[in-house]
């Protein structure tokens, strides 16, 4: 009982709001029982309301989805609209506080670190939170990522959704014959560049030129898997963290 009490009394308010949602509890009756004397009230109660057992679990699974390495997919450097790295930062923050595992190239990548072994780190990952804005998708980095994820789910549907949550920053005006026509472009122009190259240069340059015919050719049901899934817009992050924790717990009972 006492060791349930002290864990009570260190719930932060966003954990507090979280358990509130999940079980139907008086977020004003959690916020003023924080202290030892009054985290008793909150456990008889959780007894009364036979929930006591529910809570203990979801705690339980909480502390197990937190130790799920949670990967941050996104375009920075964005001038058009420097608001979107903005939200990414509050949100990896507060995650941070919260104690989630989490990787993102800014803070996990080193110099001298390889940018295309970390995209490849992000393909193979569990769990990705994907920033879908118009710059994410036509970035050569962050669709060679969702590529890598695509890839590692076999290039099926259903993995990749299982994988991957989307989180729109912006409304997307672009559809799939729009993005493929991006990346049409975007395919021709290395060709050219291609051409034009020596044989040691072409060598070099095979790689980043496999990568873009990969995205070209995967874009459409790249996007059309994201559209499909159980997405999100950036209104509140207390609602992205309930979609994240809803993720979690499904990877852990999987």
């Amino acid at each position: 009982m006492e060791s349930f009490l002290e864990k009570i009394q260190l719930f932060s308010e966003s954990e507090l709001k979280n358990l509130s949602e999940q079980f139907k509890i008086s977020y004003d009756f959690l916020n003023g029982n924080t202290s030892i004397e009054k985290s008793i009230s909150i456990y008889n109660y959780l007894i009364y309301v036979d929930k006591l057992k529910d809570v203990e679990l979801w705690y339980k699974n909480r502390d197990k989805s937190k130790s799920i390495p949670i990967y941050f997919s996104y375009a920075w450097k964005d001038k058009d609209n420097k608001e979107h790295e903005i939200l990414v930062n509050q949100l990896y923050d507060e995650l941070s506080k919260e104690g989630y595992n989490l990787f993102r190239d800014k803070k996990n990548l080193k110099i001298g670190n390889s940018i295309l072994q970390f995209m490849k780190q992000i393909g193979s990952a569990q769990f990705i939170i994907v920033f879908i804005s118009e710059k994410y998708l036509q970035s050569d980095y962050c669709m060679f990522e969702l590529y890598e994820v695509y890839r590692n789910s076999k290039l099926e549907k259903n993995k990749f959704q299982e994988k991957v949550l989307p989180i729109f920053i912006e409304n997307i005006k672009q559809d799939c014959s729009t993005i493929k026509e991006f990346w049409n472009k975007r395919l021709n122009e290395i060709k050219s560049m291609r051409t034009e190259m020596d044989d040691v240069n072409t060598l070099q340059f095979d790689s980043e030129y496999n990568q873009i015919k990969e995205i070209h050719h995967y874009c459409c049901e790249i996007f059309s898997c994201l559209k499909d899934s159980v997405a999100t817009a950036f209104n509140s992050i207390n609602e992205v963290r309930n979609h994240i924790d809803t993720k979690l717990n499904n990877e852990i009972q999987m």
